[in-house]
């Protein structure tokens, strides 16, 4: 699917941080990191599922190792939704 400016706007940017973050992550001592962590709130229907597969391909082409990526909603449903959009190759 083609990304709107916004969406790769978004994308880019958190694919970026996360880059940035894992070049120079934040230490809670010498041997311990802080995991990075990033939100993403729209309104429904403004793509955040697509938003959110683009950064993760973003980020996959920038590191040595596949990262592993946790993604959680609140809802049932839209884990569902979301599980079923991705398995199918839809983003």
């Amino acid at each position: 699917m083609d990304l709107f400016k916004f969406q790769e706007q978004a994308a880019s940017q958190i694919a970026s941080r996360f880059t940035d973050y894992a070049s120079n992550p934040l230490m809670v001592d010498r041997l311990t990191t802080v995991p990075f962590l990033q939100t993403l709130a729209s309104i429904t229907g403004s793509g955040k599922t697509l938003v959110l597969a683009d950064t993760i391909s973003q980020i996959r082409d920038r590191l040595p190792v596949q990262p592993i990526v946790l993604w959680v909603s609140k809802g049932k449903i839209v884990v569902a939704q979301t599980y079923a959009n991705l398995s199918s190759g839809r983003y």
